[in-house]
């Protein structure tokens, strides 16, 4: 379990053997399903989307994203047999409270659970699959980027960074920023208007 202030969220990582998608056969894939609990109402997001349902989708299709594009994973690696057989990853997040912060929460959250993610050993006999119940090796992951999302409110001049519930229905607009150790810019996300100073 993830804990970031109030915030709290439970991780899953599911594992299936599948056959590769048409296009890439030496590719396994990672799914990242994003969940509220049903007590959480949807007002307290009212600024930011109009439903708890698109500001899961919302969520989920960022950490998705530069999950891809940063290759933070490495999904040939999850590759069984090339062109047969591949890991299918899903990551399912669960929100138990919330107290602001989702989207570094949730992303945190996404990144530390495939990192502790474990692939069973895999062989075949003939045309049996064998899965090893002692051997396993951890999902490759060959960076950390750690997501920071500031929240713009109306007559404070600095933004304000891992805000509360309360903040975050106050502000008008937010950036979220991910960065890895090695000061690369993997992904950014706005939301709102932000007026911002020419250089």
């Amino acid at each position: 379990m993830l804990r970031m202030g109030q915030t709290k969220i439970v991780t899953q990582s599911t594992l299936k053997i599948v056959s590769p998608k048409t296009g890439k056969p030496n590719e396994g894939d990672i799914k990242i399903n994003v969940e509220f609990s049903s007590l959480l109402h949807s007002a307290e997001f009212a600024q930011q989307t109009t439903t708890m349902a698109e500001m899961r989708i919302e969520i989920a299709s960022f950490v998705d994203k530069v999950l891809k594009q940063s290759r933070a994973t490495d999904r040939e690696g999850l590759s069984i047999i090339q062109g047969k057989l591949a890991w299918n990853i899903t990551v399912d997040l669960q929100l138990l409270n919330e107290d602001g912060n989702l989207i570094d929460a949730f992303f945190l959250a996404a990144i530390l659970a495939l990192k502790n993610t474990r692939l069973p050993e895999v062989s075949m006999k003939g045309d049996n699959v064998m899965v090893s119940n002692t051997k396993s090796n951890y999902v490759n992951v060959h960076h950390l980027p750690i997501c920071t999302t500031f929240f713009f409110i109306p007559k404070i001049d600095a933004p304000v960074v891992d805000a509360t519930a309360k903040e975050e229905r106050l502000a008008n607009a937010r950036l979220s920023v991910c960065m890895n150790i090695f000061e690369d810019v993997c992904g950014m996300q706005t939301l709102g208007q932000m007026d911002i100073e020419p250089m």
